[in-house]
């Protein structure tokens, strides 16, 4: 009997054992290949983010580092999830979407870039709008739209996937560079904004870019009513004086706001630009091209975009200021569009004068920097307002420079405009080029309006000098203000 009890408990434990070791089996065959699945799959994903951030990109060891880190714990958060795309299965949802102001690239070339993107309403075609650069406007590109769910960002029955055929249009005519200006068109059904699009060259393409998509149909309460839009800041930009003088003269002329882009500056600028952008003044969008620029003194190396990608960038600043602002003003730092009518001190006067428009052109006159300072009477009025040195400390070029030719350039030369972001589709540097709907700009007569345009011009005398003391209406008060904001500035140099 004892041999059979000890017979009893042996069988037993033997059958324990038995049924811990299948559930341990299980366990090791269907759970363990799952997850090391996923490891391996993640240990890919993550060297070709590597790759693509240092070859293309080109950032700072740290931001390889965050780009990594976000797709890796995408891929952890998302992948015990069910597909998103029966098409794609294993794209998964983006994860902290923002407007990141990097030129990313399309596919792992050159080829093609993108910057930023907004939903755009044609005439009840809506689109997204992607401006970007390429070499060639006949490539073959998709759009992976993503629309997420705001209910549970772990549910993967909130986010959803579309995939469309995009198109390639040149934001403006075709120039002789390696890169043109474009727009990445990308076609939206039942008018759904997107939280987020990627521009690829096949559908199911892992993106090498993602795009937050700004909306353009709810305008804010509300609106401004000018904002400036910058072309780049560019070869380590210093003249300090310039920029001041430039925001301040344009903020009593009316304006509300600057969108100001910066591909390269000194440390004196971005301090500016800091104080002006803490009091909301100033939205500074960086502008890192991954291409040749121009350079100076000039290189062997050709520029491969026209002008650091000027016209990009205006109608960057377009479509990011269309629903925040009444009028959009294009003009550089050393243009400023001056009212000249009696009674006229700033814009809005002005406009009340005009035929109502949604585009208003200004010809363009030039003061010469290589002419003598002031001019007469213009010297005598400044010192008898007491206003000659702070003339000289602060560089007050509007004040010192006092003559212009007297030719005033025709419309389309060197012109430059106001107009109504919601009415246009694409700008250029001296001309509006597609209105959404028929539409005139109105040319705007000398006599009321006018462009100063200061500038070095070592061209042969232009007929007869004429001494212009228009700016001296604006002296006191553009006086004051440069004061003001150079004591903030304590210890910034005017240039380097």
């Amino acid at each position: 009997m004892w041999l059979r009890r000890k017979q009893s408990t042996i069988g037993l434990t033997l059958f324990v054992f038995i049924i811990i070791a299948c559930l341990w089996m299980n366990y090791t065959l269907f759970i363990e290949p799952s997850a090391s699945i996923r490891t391996q799959s993640l240990t890919s994903f993550d060297a070709n983010i590597s790759d693509l951030k240092i070859q293309i990109i080109g950032p700072s060891t740290s931001d390889i580092g965050v780009f990594k880190s976000n797709y890796t714990s995408h891929y952890t958060e998302y992948a015990s999830k069910s597909r998103f795309s029966l098409e794609c299965p294993g794209l998964l949802p983006p994860i902290k979407i923002r407007d990141e102001q990097k030129w990313l690239p399309v596919e792992n070339s050159t080829r093609m870039y993108v910057f930023s993107a907004y939903y755009d309403d044609i005439n009840g075609k809506p689109y997204i709008r992607i401006i970007g650069l390429s070499q060639d406007e006949f490539n073959v590109i998709f759009c992976q739209m993503w629309f997420m769910g705001k209910t549970n960002m772990r549910e993967s029955d909130t986010h959803r996937l579309e995939i469309v055929r995009g198109s390639i249009t040149a934001i403006a005519n075709r120039v002789s560079k390696r890169y043109q200006e474009v727009y990445y068109l990308c076609p939206v059904a039942n008018n759904k904004i997107p939280t987020a699009v990627s521009v690829v060259g096949s559908k199911c393409q892992e993106p090498y870019n993602i795009l937050s998509v700004m909306p353009q149909s709810q305008p804010v309460k509300t609106k401004r009513n000018f904002t400036i839009c910058l072309s780049p800041l560019n070869i380590n930009y210093s003249r300090a004086f310039e920029l001041v003088e430039w925001l301040e003269l344009n903020r009593i002329l009316g304006a509300d706001f600057f969108v100001i882009y910066n591909y390269s500056s000194a440390s004196n600028i971005r301090k500016v630009l800091k104080l002006y952008s803490d009091r909301s003044i100033v939205d500074v969008i960086q502008w890192p091209l991954p291409m040749a620029v121009d350079t100076w003194p000039p290189s062997d190396r050709e520029s491969e975009v026209t002008y650091y990608g000027q016209t990009a960038a205006l109608n960057d600043c377009l479509y990011r200021s269309r629903p925040k602002t009444k009028f959009l003003i294009n003009i550089d730092l050393d243009e400023f569009i001056i009212p000249r009518s009696n009674g006229s001190y700033i814009w809005r006067d002005m406009l009340k004068i005009l035929p109502r428009a949604n585009g208003y052109m200004f010809l363009n006159t030039f003061f010469r920097m290589d002419w003598p300072d002031y001019g007469t009477p213009g010297n005598k009025l400044l010192v008898s307002r007491g206003f000659v040195s702070d003339v000289e400390s602060y560089n007050l070029i509007t004040l010192k420079k006092l003559q212009r030719e007297n030719l005033i350039l025709p419309r389309g030369h060197r012109s430059k405009y106001m107009v109504n972001p919601e009415e246009v589709i694409s700008i250029r540097v001296h001309d509006i080029w597609k209105y959404r709907n028929e539409q005139e700009t109105i040319g705007v007569d000398p006599n009321i309006g006018l462009l100063h345009h200061y500038r070095n011009w070592f061209n042969p005398e232009v007929g007869t000098r004429v001494v212009d003391t228009r700016l001296l209406i604006y002296q006191d008060e553009l006086v004051h203000r440069v004061r003001s904001i150079w004591s903030k500035l304590n210890g910034v140099p005017l240039d380097r």
